[in-house]
């Protein structure tokens, strides 16, 4: 049994729906951006996370509690799989700490609860990207001083434009152009920055496209299956 650990989004974990499950133990922590992991954790009453999926309510609470590298320090853990996809979101400032304002956030009713206020931090500007260069480094950091021995991962993915619909392909309409360029130029400095400060990782990466039939529903980074098994191909060689 392999232990893989993935911080990211859905495009990572679904690669290991279309492998052998028996092979791959699974721990699975998104929703989150490298702003928030790195900064001070916040208590919270799990009660108070007004969600009837236990897997959301559970991606909310690890976003506000940060124990991520709890987790790696304390679990076997033989590979870390990143994706940065979820770095989509806008994010909160509460006091010291960051939170990631994903939509499971918005719909858990705990913002009422911050009565001292928080500042609304929107991902797509410059000094935002500079926050998360900078938690960027103190990821790696911290990363590497609690578990240098887990072999590093980087899935490099993108949104696409496009997507396959039945017999065809299309394109997404063209009020979304404009954010999935934008997106993508966020995601290439992102990975580029990781890249370039992280020595001795590995690389997985592929071409893909949306699928309107994908499990998950239409969108930009819902990939076809191909790209999906292309992925687990990589994985499995580097895992041998």
């Amino acid at each position: 049994m392999i232990d893989m650990c993935i911080l990211g989004s859905c495009v990572s974990r679904d690669i290991f729906r279309f492998g052998d499950s028996k092979k791959y133990s699974i721990t699975y922590f998104a929703r989150t951006s490298l702003i928030s992991l790195v900064s001070d954790p916040i208590s919270i009453d799990d009660n108070k996370v007004k969600l009837d999926s236990e897997f959301q309510k559970r991606m909310v609470l690890q976003d506000l509690q940060k124990y991520f590298f709890d987790h790696l320090a304390t679990t076997k853990i033989d590979y870390l799989l990143l994706d940065f996809i979820d770095e989509r979101f806008d994010l909160f400032k509460i006091t010291n700490s960051y939170i990631t304002r994903s939509n499971e956030l918005v719909d858990s009713g705990l913002m009422d609860f911050f009565t001292d206020g928080f500042e609304h931090i929107r991902r797509q500007q410059e000094t935002t990207h500079l926050l998360w260069e900078q938690s960027c480094l103190t990821f790696i950091s911290k990363l590497m001083q609690i578990v240098p021995e887990i072999k590093i991962i980087l899935h490099e993915a993108y949104w696409s434009d496009r997507y396959w619909d039945k017999q065809e392909f299309k394109y997404f309409p063209d009020k979304m152009q404009p954010g999935i360029k934008s997106m993508n130029d966020m995601l290439r400095r992102y990975y580029s920055f990781f890249k370039q400060n992280f020595s001795n990782i590995d690389v997985v990466s592929d071409s893909g496209f949306g699928d309107s039939d994908h499990v998950w529903g239409l969108s930009p980074y819902h990939f076809h299956t191909g790209y999906y098994e292309s992925l687990y191909r990589q994985i499995e060689n580097i895992a041998r």
